[in-house]
């Protein structure tokens, strides 16, 4: 956002060189750094999500994974323009990380771990670019959530009476 359109004019130059950059990167499948309000932007989708969803959710996973902690599971969120998220559960030892994700994954899951029953490492999927090599690419950003009461369950040992747990 320029203050005037003589401004504009003066940056344009700059603006036109970082624009051809970013759009070359994008065709090439390269992935740019986000903001810190799109990161929090995401998280904000996945919580309201998870919070429509979480009785559906902890059905599946009681159902999928019946003796697995809570802790050990990752919730997939698959953003797509215009749709509710799909959604996918599956145990987050089984995914494959790439090597720049793998660090933080491990921290979150040792975070979750901590605190069982309380956080869920959730990853939310957004479309990113388009490679002419690839095709439409994807971006994986992992989030740990920290639960309202209304996911708290005690897990695994009750799973089938819906107690709360407060820890």
């Amino acid at each position: 956002m320029y203050c005037s359109r003589f401004c504009q004019k003066l940056d344009w130059p700059r603006h036109r060189v970082i624009c051809k950059a970013i759009q070359k990167q994008l065709s090439e499948g390269v992935q740019l750094p986000i903001s810190h309000y799109d990161r929090g932007f995401i998280h904000y989708l996945i919580f309201v999500n998870m919070d429509r969803c979480c009785t559906q959710l902890r059905e599946r996973a009681k159902k999928e994974f019946p003796s697995a902690p809570l802790s050990s599971l990752l919730v997939h969120m698959l953003f797509t323009f215009g749709n509710p998220p799909l959604v996918k559960i599956s145990l987050a030892e089984t995914h494959t990380w790439d090597d720049d994700e793998r660090l933080e994954m491990e921290f979150l899951l040792n975070r979750a771990r901590e605190r069982e029953g309380q956080r869920t490492l959730v990853t939310a999927m957004v479309r990113e670019g388009y490679s002419d090599d690839t095709g439409p690419g994807v971006r994986e950003f992992p989030f740990l959530l920290y639960h309202s009461d209304s996911w708290l369950v005690k897990h695994p040992s009750s799973w089938g009476d819906g107690g709360i747990n407060k820890k």
